[in-house]
């Protein structure tokens, strides 16, 4: 996972380029940075539930396995199997 300054414009076009945008999803979100002592905003994308990357003060990056089509499939199958489990132990 390697993080680029880039514009989050064109970091949602890389993504979208990766993993489409039916089943993509933006979530704004922030987290406390105590050095700097404030929340330092943030966007987390996911796909079919997945988070795939996060673009933060023009940082953007996203998760190895969400840029290869396979292992990002088999993230989306067990976070399936996962929610199938869960629903049967109810």
């Amino acid at each position: 996972m390697e993080r680029k300054k880039i514009s989050k414009r064109d970091y949602e076009g890389n993504l979208i380029s990766i993993v489409g945008h039916e089943d993509l999803a933006a979530s704004k979100y922030s987290e406390f940075d105590h050095e700097k002592g404030k929340d330092i905003p943030m966007t987390l994308y996911y796909y079919k539930d997945i988070h795939v990357g996060t673009w933060c003060q023009s940082q953007g990056w996203i998760f190895d396995f969400a840029e290869n089509p396979k292992t990002l499939q088999e993230q989306v199958d067990k976070h399936n199997d996962m929610k199938n489990k869960i629903k049967e132990m109810k």
